[in-house]
């Protein structure tokens, strides 16, 4: 209960400060174009007045060398008027540019974190299928196509590279023939909460980008395009940690009857494991609280951590379709 009130309530901060950073950053926006816009009405009017004076000058029948050095002199007055108006124009363009991108990436985090709470609220740690609460609720001795193995049991579990107090990964059928571990769908929200702000404004300068090559060639700025893919790329790397934070990449080959892990050569075939085993692992350090894991017991004497999170029902939801499915025995007290 207090880890959900907890999670609420930051996610309630972020929302309502990402909001509030939109409502400033409309009035900063609205701020520097109107001051823009009458800079520029200011030099255009200017430029008005100046224009009305040349055609008036210019109108002369025989005009004095003082009416042609005015002439010469009004004319790059005005080509420099023109060339600040230019300048006004694309500075107005950038700000509009700015304050799009920012407004996009605070919306894009607002719309990432509201799915988050969504799903949380929805589905706080991986909700278990009907089948599955049925399965749970039985003594593992009587669910069919299950054996138990008193004599593998190992008493220390599985050294795990660090531990999760939520759901982060779930065992699921890829096809008939292999099984995978796959995130929990609260990772994966919570990872997509981080990307989609930077997505967002990316996107933006992509279009930018487009109307800029298509009218100027590959004289066009692509300083912007640069920050954004920094930012997306800095983001996109965080997303990646966080979603791989979901477990191992595994996958249960039925087929070739073996363990398979991404990233390592070696796989361990079925034969070579004695039993599967449910363990209650106490994670302590800056926070403490009770892990979850399901190891492999091989005939070696070796154990394998294959997944490790906090949801005790989910992890025997997923034992048992892991023992159904490669025939192998769990591992429990003598």
């Amino acid at each position: 209960m207090i880890k959900k009130f907890a999670i609420g309530l930051c996610v309630s901060i972020l929302v309502t400060t990402a909001m509030y950073q939109l409502y400033q950053s409309i009035e900063r926006q609205q701020s520097h174009s109107q001051q823009m816009t009458g800079q520029f009405l200011q030099i255009q009017s200017k430029r008005t007045e100046l224009m009305q004076e040349l055609a008036e000058v210019q109108a002369r029948e025989n005009p004095s060398d003082h009416d042609l050095w005015l002439i010469g002199h009004l004319t790059k007055t005005i080509e420099g008027l023109d060339k600040v108006l230019g300048g006004v124009e694309a500075g107005q363009q950038r700000v509009e540019r700015h304050y799009l991108r920012q407004w996009s990436g605070l919306i894009g985090v607002f719309l990432g974190l509201g799915v988050f709470a969504v799903v949380y609220a929805r589905d706080p740690e991986g909700k278990l299928s009907a089948q599955d609460r049925q399965l749970i609720q039985q003594p593992l001795d009587s669910i069919s196509g299950i054996r138990l193995d008193p004599a593998s049991y190992r008493t220390d579990p599985a050294p795990v590279s660090g531990g999760s107090n939520f759901v982060t990964g779930r065992i699921r059928q890829h096809s008939p023939t292999e099984l995978r571990i796959r995130g929990g769908k609260i990772i994966q929200a919570f990872a997509a909460a981080f990307l989609v702000g930077p997505l967002a404004s990316f996107a933006i300068d992509a279009v930018y980008l487009t109307n800029d090559i298509l009218s100027r060639g590959w004289d066009a700025e692509f300083s912007m395009i640069t920050n954004s893919l920094v930012m997306l790329a800095s983001f996109g790397l965080g997303t990646l940690l966080i979603l791989s934070s979901g477990g191992s990449s595994v996958t249960v080959d039925g087929q070739h009857q073996a363990f398979r892990f991404l990233g390592n050569t070696d796989a361990i075939p079925f034969r070579d494991i004695a039993s599967l085993q449910l363990n209650n692992v106490l994670v302590t350090g800056r926070h403490t609280f009770n892990n979850h894991q399901i190891q492999l017991n091989l005939k070696d004497g070796r154990s394998h951590s294959l997944l490790n999170h906090a949801g005790q029902d989910q992890m025997t939801a997923d034992l048992i379709l892991l023992a159904r499915f490669t025939g192998l025995p769990i591992a429990v007290p003598a």
